[in-house]
């Protein structure tokens, strides 16, 4: 199942500000894990990482990928709950497409 925007609870979720923190599923700092590549199931680059996501009790559970735009600017960063990412390597994919994505909700919007 596809998270649409109502899918999944954005209410109290706030960036992970210590870069040192590791993203449990990843085994990865969050400095880390920040600006790396988002691929599609089929290796589309399709954007990149600009946030770690934790929830009201500090709970790292999502990013937030910035697409929009080639140089960033205008970018909406979409909110992509961890359970649809995975590390493969020096990027992360996952299995949702890009029209997807923009469906998901935006961070601070």
């Amino acid at each position: 199942m596809v998270p649409g925007p109502g899918g999944f609870p954005t209410h109290g979720l706030h960036v992970v500000a210590d870069e040192r923190l590791l993203v449990p599923p990843f085994s990865l700092a969050v400095g880390q894990v920040r600006n790396m590549d988002l691929a599609d199931a089929e290796g589309r680059i399709v954007g990149d990482v600009a946030n770690v996501i934790a929830d009201p009790a500090g709970r790292m559970v999502a990013v937030t990928v910035a697409m929009g735009s080639a140089l960033g600017i205008g970018a909406k960063e979409y909110v992509l709950p961890l359970g649809y990412v995975r590390h493969d390597g020096g990027r992360l994919m996952t299995i949702l497409t890009a029209a997807q994505i923009e469906k998901l909700p935006v961070l601070n919007d």
